[in-house]
């Protein structure tokens, strides 16, 4: 079981593996005289609390390039790498981790999200053994996206798309599933994990 400090430093080398994976997928597949130039100096993760922030940057700056540049081929290069990442994540710190319930799922879900500055925005609808409902407001998503001007629809995809094969890495007896849900007139996206 990782402790506080190990978390840290696992979703620093997560975040630097996905930084790593998008820029070795856009090489092969797109211009290099187009993508090298927005790869910036390597950034070294021994001061944690920065450099998860900046290495986000770095590789949500070359998504959307490579979104307003090659639009669907763009846009299948990245859900590819998204969900291969997030698949081999999940298998990989599965073996940290006694995972029994869907609550359990949850908790790793939440510690280990690329999104990291959304964990305090999720509601919990429902929470039992076998499964737990939970859910972040549509305007929030658009807030966070805006910033980066990145489409929230394309971003909500590409992480639902992580979430779902990060959840079938760590066990894949349980599912997520992702829905555009209204609750009392607010827009929201809802996340079911479940027993299957």
């Amino acid at each position: 079981m990782y402790n506080n400090e190990d978390i840290i430093s696992v979703k620093l080398k997560l975040l630097k593996d996905m930084e790593n994976s998008i820029i070795k997928a856009f090489k092969i597949n797109f211009p290099n005289n187009i993508i090298n130039p927005l790869i910036k100096t390597p950034i070294t993760i021994e001061n944690k609390k920065d450099n998860s922030t900046n290495i986000r940057n770095n590789y949500l700056q070359l998504v959307k390039t490579v979104l307003n540049k090659w639009k669907r081929a763009g846009l299948e290069l990245t859900t590819y790498v998204y969900e291969r990442h997030g698949y081999r994540w999940g298998k990989k710190i599965k073996d940290n981790y006694k995972i029994k319930s869907a609550e359990d799922i949850y908790r790793i879900l939440k510690n280990y999200s690329l999104e990291e500055s959304l964990n305090n925005s999720y509601t919990i609808t429902l929470n039992d053994n076998n499964i737990v409902k939970f859910y972040v407001k549509k305007q929030i998503l658009i807030d966070t996206w805006r910033k980066y001007k990145i489409n929230h629809s394309i971003m909500y995809d590409l992480n639902r798309t992580w979430k779902e094969a990060f959840v079938n890495g760590l066990n894949p007896s349980f599912k997520l599933q992702a829905t555009a849900e209204n609750i009392d007139g607010t827009d929201v996206f809802m996340y079911t994990i479940f027993k299957k």
